[in-house]
């Protein structure tokens, strides 16, 4: 059975067949004893007692399903006892909107002070149809919990509706909340958040590739590169630095549960120790974004460890 603010509702299954149990007569009993109500479940095993008679208190609250054959087989569900704890198998979400509900969201979740915010809400019944024609209240508040902005807007088609909101170069950083109201004094049946930080996006994207399996001095790899920005263009005439880093390890791919060089090394208290090398005279992307070079190592590490190139 489940009992939530839309009523009481009991599902009846056969025992023998697990199947659904048609005809069942179903009483909702109260803690007092009083019968609140009779049914018979339906074809599907399923009987909704209305939601009055789950808001009953004291003596009259519901406490018992009796479901019962003119056979004489019976059964019953104690709605008092402590309900399954699932909270731990990611349960969580918001309550179940009575009547209005509002969906607000921005088109990205972080912004930096300067830029806008671009705001949209839908508005919905219970039934997810559009309801249109009434305004929305949206209010944005701070990270800092100052309200930033209010703004009642109308409807702007099958109950959609947007918001421009510029952050301006001083506000604080942090989370800022978009609240939806369709009564201020009421609470809001709509939430958003986005952050406010100071970042530098991600321009250029590129791609290390090399056929060579083992790299040392008197063998450099040769390395190509593919670059671009993340708007499409190739990341053409750019400058590139770069370095490699040698690792000591001591295990090898394939060779699982295996320990790789001397207990008496002098690195042997650590699990790892990295050399690095920089790498001089690169040269530029051509116009495809493109370049290749040979990476030439100087005086590696003595170790009786592999070493592991980066």
């Amino acid at each position: 059975a489940y009992s939530g603010s839309d009523g009481v509702h009991a599902f009846v299954n056969s025992l023998a067949t697990t199947a659904p149990a048609a005809g069942v007569e179903l009483r909702l009993i109260a803690r007092n004893n009083e019968v609140l109500a009779t049914k018979t479940t339906d074809a599907n095993g399923r009987v909704d007692f209305e939601p009055g008679l789950s808001r009953g208190e004291g003596g009259l609250s519901p406490a018992l399903l009796v479901a019962s054959l003119a056979a004489g087989d019976y059964a019953f569900l104690s709605l008092k006892s402590s309900p399954f704890d699932l909270t731990d198998r990611g349960v969580a979400g918001r309550d179940a909107p009575a009547g209005l509900d509002a969906y607000v969201f921005t088109e990205r979740g972080v912004y930096r002070t300067g830029e806008t915010v671009h705001v949209t809400a839908l508005l919905r019944n219970e039934e997810s149809i559009a309801v249109t024609g009434v305004p929305l209240t949206l209010v944005v508040t701070r990270s800092d919990g100052v309200e930033y902005r209010r703004n009642v807007v109308p409807d702007q088609g099958i109950g959609g509706r947007s918001l421009d909101v510029p952050i301006i170069s001083s506000a604080p950083t942090g989370t800022w909340r978009v609240a939806a109201f369709t009564d201020p004094k009421r609470p809001a049946i709509g939430e958003a958040t986005f952050l406010v930080e100071d970042y530098v996006a991600d321009r250029l994207e590129f791609d290390l590739t090399t056929a060579a399996t083992s790299i040392s001095p008197e063998a450099p790899a040769k390395i190509e590169v593919d670059g671009r920005f993340l708007y499409g263009a190739p990341a053409s005439g750019l400058t590139l630095d770069g370095e490699i880093n040698i690792a000591k390890v001591t295990e090898l791919p394939g060779f699982a549960g295996y320990v790789f060089g001397l207990d008496d090394d002098s690195d042997a208290d650590r699990d790892e120790e990295s050399d690095t090398f920089p790498l001089a005279d690169l040269p530029e992307t051509d116009g495809a974004g493109k370049a290749s070079f040979a990476a030439a190592l100087g005086k590696v590490p003595t170790s009786t460890r592999p070493l592991q190139a980066e």
